[in-house]
């Protein structure tokens, strides 16, 4: 499908969708699809245009990923096209990151410290707490009869508060993400539904397998706080259909307001024998070889081996799609750095070692398909840029030290 077909079809469905109708006073930021060499961009106050019609312009390299992004100082929700062209799912992946655009023209102030999602611990009691807890949330959320859902909605906060013991202050990553991440794949779902004669048993089923799938939750930090936070506001929308007007108005997190909506008191529960299960010791030994074989992986590929060494900075980068182990953050797609004041997009897989803060780090690898050029200098890399520094060769491992 060309691209002129696809921006034409996605804007005929956010001609026709009903903001208000997803989430009270909704109102769509900017959105474009892109591809490596064009960009289609809809709904920019810097473009006022022909009325309807997108401004078309040269790929820039802030268009990376499937995001949200500040374009001209403006919120713009950014899909690529160059591998997924179902135009369905690019609408709904647009939905999600245009609610994240309409989240940030209302100053949303819970945002996760991304810093805290690299530095997330993985440990073998959070783990076993973890998969009971987002059990007993599909319990809450399936069970009818209200004493039993407040029953199983007091032992999910049973679960929850027994991991605030273990991860103090840790705990809060999930929960800034569940409150942004969670309202935005709300959003997404009932797009979702919308577009089909009779999806939602499917698509529900599709998110309870992404909630309750022990392995992957727990790879997958991030994800799986989106879904948590989704079946937080299910859970809302049957206990107070007027829960989104206050909630934009809160400054709790999604849990802490559904807090709000529950009696709960921690001295009356009852202890649990919370003994380290079998399933958490594999889940954690599945983690931990998990990271390490995409960290491996990185390093078995072919082509000549860069090692940059000196002061960088990371300045973007895809949080859901970063590998951390130890001391080594792998960024599997993209990472955009800077090294002596001069910004370089890494549009590749990237390994960085760092020490406290994964933003700031002195050693980078990469994997080139093709030896980069010495020139006065600098090396110059296809794709990357010229970077100045000493350069050496040995075969296929290459080095470089930048001051």
């Amino acid at each position: 499908m060309e691209m002129e077909q696809v921006c034409a079809e996605i804007k005929q469905k956010m001609d026709q969708t009903d903001w208000t109708g997803l989430w009270p006073n909704f109102k769509p930021v900017a959105y474009c699809i892109y591809n490596k060499e064009k960009v289609c961009l809809f709904n920019h106050p810097a473009f006022p245009g022909i009325e309807g019609q997108p401004a078309v312009f040269d790929w820039e390299e802030q268009f990376v990923g499937n995001t949200l992004i500040l374009y001209k100082d403006y919120p713009t929700a950014i899909v690529c096209i160059d591998q997924e062209i179902c135009v369905n799912y690019l609408y709904t992946v647009l939905i999600h990151e245009i609610f994240h655009g309409y989240q940030t023209t209302i100053d949303e102030k819970r945002f996760p410290d991304e810093l805290k999602g690299v530095s997330y611990p993985l440990l073998i009691e959070n783990i076993t707490l973890r998969i009971k807890e987002r059990r007993i949330l599909y319990e809450a959320y399936e069970e009818k009869d209200p004493v039993k859902k407040l029953k199983s909605l007091q032992t999910f906060c049973f679960f929850r508060n027994k991991r605030e013991t273990i991860l103090d202050g840790d705990i809060d990553y999930e929960y800034m993400l569940e409150s942004v991440e969670g309202p935005a794949c709300y959003v997404k779902f009932q797009a979702v539904i919308g577009l089909e004669e009779d999806p939602s048993d499917a698509c529900l089923q599709f998110y309870r397998q992404a909630l309750l799938n022990s392995q992957e939750t727990n790879l997958h930090l991030r994800k799986s706080c989106y879904v948590s936070g989704l079946f937080l506001c299910l859970l809302l929308d049957q206990i107070d259909d007027k829960w989104k007007e206050s909630f934009v108005h809160s400054e709790l997190t999604l849990y802490e307001f559904i807090l709000s909506y529950i009696d709960y008191n921690a001295a009356q529960m009852n202890e649990e024998e919370l003994n380290t299960s079998e399933e958490a010791c594999q889940v954690y030994q599945y983690v931990y070889q998990q990271k390490n074989k995409k960290i491996q992986e990185f390093k078995n590929s072919s082509g000549y081996k860069l090692t940059i060494e000196g002061d960088m900075k990371a300045t973007f980068f895809d949080p859901i799609n970063m590998v951390n182990v130890g001391n080594r953050l792998l960024h599997r797609y993209f990472v955009k750095l800077q090294i002596n004041q001069q910004d370089y997009l890494i549009n590749q897989p990237a390994l960085i070692y760092y020490g406290d803060n994964f933003l700031q780090f002195n050693r980078l690898q990469l994997n080139l398909p093709e030896k980069p050029l010495l020139q006065n200098g600098f090396i110059s890399i296809e794709g990357i840029g010229s970077i100045p520094g000493k350069y050496k060769e040995d075969g296929m491992s290459l080095h470089l030290t930048v001051e």
